[in-house]
């Protein structure tokens, strides 16, 4: 499988379509913020990454979360959970752009390493708000790991899901934005 990495002296193009893929990010949020534990948002911005770079990707991680985040249908997020979602997204959207630079031919190959991306970023993100919330609200170590407990058939939903839509829906939409974008 082919690298896709736009190459443009056009930098307002690719701002332009880096702010379409935020915005697409948000809106997914927001459109399956009903669905317990399902969402698209983590695919989109570790596709942003792998398509624009690592710098790009964690531009739109921030920015996709940080505006996502701050208007969630539920209410906005306390800071310390807010600054820990939006540090987790950059993250993913950096980790897009890496992959994003590796030269990886073999489709099944391809698809493993996206899939376990997908399982990597989903873990990351769960553990690190998870950690961010009961450290910022006081709690103690005995109340975080029973809380990682309580919670574990949600993370595995989340976990999975990700998983399976990093493994099968990015590698197709990589194929087709290559050839969409790249001609």
């Amino acid at each position: 499988m082919e690298t896709i990495v736009i190459h443009s002296d056009n930098r307002i193009r690719k701002i332009t379509i880096l702010a379409v893929f935020i915005a697409l990010g948000v809106a997914l949020g927001y459109i399956f913020s009903v669905v317990p534990n399902v969402e698209l948002v983590t695919s989109t911005v570790f596709l942003s990454g792998y398509l624009f770079g690592p710098l790009y990707g964690a531009l739109a991680g921030a920015l996709t979360e940080a505006i996502y985040s701050s208007f969630n249908p539920y209410g906005a997020a306390p800071l310390h959970l807010w600054a820990a979602q939006v540090i987790s997204f950059a993250v993913i959207g950096t980790l897009g752009g890496f992959i994003g630079k590796l030269h990886i031919r073999n489709r099944i190959h391809f698809s493993l390493i996206l899939g376990f991306s997908g399982f990597f970023c989903t873990f990351f993100y769960a553990l690190t708000t998870s950690l961010a919330y009961f450290f910022m609200a006081g709690q103690t170590m005995a109340i975080l790991v029973s809380g990682l407990i309580q919670g574990i058939g949600f993370y595995t939903v989340h976990i999975f899901t990700n998983t399976m839509i990093f493994a099968t829906l990015l590698p197709i939409l990589i194929r087709r934005l290559h050839k969409v974008i790249l001609g």
